[in-house]
């Protein structure tokens, strides 16, 4: 989710829409009169109250207004449908047979048997943002009241939230794919970001192969050759659990599991690492996803996962698999509240 407060005296116009908009878009489509001939400087809240006293302190200033708006756009995902994908069904069918009253024995005989074919499912997401605005004109005496600029604009978008939400909800109650509403209390974008099965977020074709590893080794372990030793036995079954947690891990954490963006970004730690690459959550993390479940936030810069750098977006994504796979991590981190690098241990995910 991302946070903007934009200080001013722009007129606000509203738009129509029939499907996504780009706010962007619509602000360039403005007629040119509307827009102030006036150059403008930029100016922190702070600045715009101190220049607020000093008028008020002036008896030869007359009052005056200011304008105030507050923009937050925000991220949401649409389940459109759901995907179907073949489930690795085996079958096998093991004989032996005995002769002349026992006296003659065969070995154990293994054949493939008859299965039906079985199918599993996975959520086909979509991704968009919304983004509400509000703005209002202000006296001094209400400006110089503004102690945070979040505070202040988490309070008058709270009722613009309420609206958009329901409409979201009608929306995408419809099933398919999300349409913007005609006149809706938000302004809507559409991502062009999919996820379904195929996508390698479920990784099906892979879990089906692990899976199967899994199993060999299972069988392995029964049927140890009788010329190995059980020591012998012991390593070629923990290689062979190595390698199917090896795979596992390879799975990946999907962006819907994830919980929110992240991006590389260069920090500066110091001594040789001036240039050092990390990855930057970028946006707000939801309820319930892995981010937010292990205390991290928007503005937290990651470096390592278990001793493991982060330099780039495929890094970062498999060392948390592994991390995940394993079911603790230990992440080394900058915080985005105080810019303080800490290290995090988490025993469970």
């Amino acid at each position: 989710m991302k946070r903007k407060a934009i200080l001013g005296t722009v007129l606000l116009s509203a738009f129509a829409m029939d499907s996504f908009a780009n706010p962007a878009q619509q602000r360039q489509q403005q007629p040119q009169q509307q827009q102030p001939q006036q150059q403008r400087s930029s100016a922190s809240l702070a600045r715009m109250q101190e220049i607020c006293r000093d008028m008020m302190n002036n008896p030869q200033m007359k009052d005056f207004e200011n304008e105030f708006w507050c923009d937050e756009t925000r991220t949401n995902w649409n389940k459109v449908g759901v995907q179907k994908y073949p489930l690795l069904n085996e079958s096998g069918v093991s004989f032996k047979a005995l002769m002349k009253d026992d006296r003659l024995e065969s070995d154990w005989m293994h054949l493939p048997g008859f299965s039906e074919k079985q199918w599993g499912q996975c959520d086909v997401i979509e991704k968009f943002q919304a983004t509400a605005r509000f703005a209002t004109k202000l006296t001094c005496d209400q400006l110089l009241a503004i102690t945070s600029e979040q505070a202040f604009c988490a309070e008058q978008l709270e009722p613009v939230w309420a609206q958009c939400d329901a409409e979201q909800q009608d929306a995408m109650a419809a099933g398919g794919r999300f349409m913007a509403p005609r006149n809706g209390a938000c302004e809507y974008t559409d991502l062009n970001m999919v996820r379904k099965c195929v996508d390698g977020d479920v990784a099906v074709p892979q879990k089906q192969h692990c899976q199967q590893q899994q199993q060999q080794c299972a069988a392995q372990a029964q049927t140890c050759s009788v010329d190995q030793s059980p020591a012998q036995c012991q390593q070629q079954q923990q290689q062979c659990q190595q390698q199917v947690a090896m795979c596992d891990a390879g799975f990946g954490v999907s962006e819907f599991e994830l919980g929110a963006d992240v991006r590389v970004v260069t920090v500066d730690r110091g001594g040789i690492h001036k240039h050092h690459k990390a990855v930057e959550i970028s946006t707000d993390c939801l309820p319930g996803g892995m981010l937010e479940s292990l205390g991290l936030g928007k503005g937290d810069v990651i470096s390592t996962i278990n001793s493991h750098r982060t330099r780039t977006e495929g890094d970062f994504v498999k060392f948390l698999a592994k991390a995940k796979h394993k079911g603790h991590a230990r992440i080394e981190f900058r915080s985005g509240v105080d810019g303080k690098w800490r290290t995090q241990k988490i025993n469970k995910f």
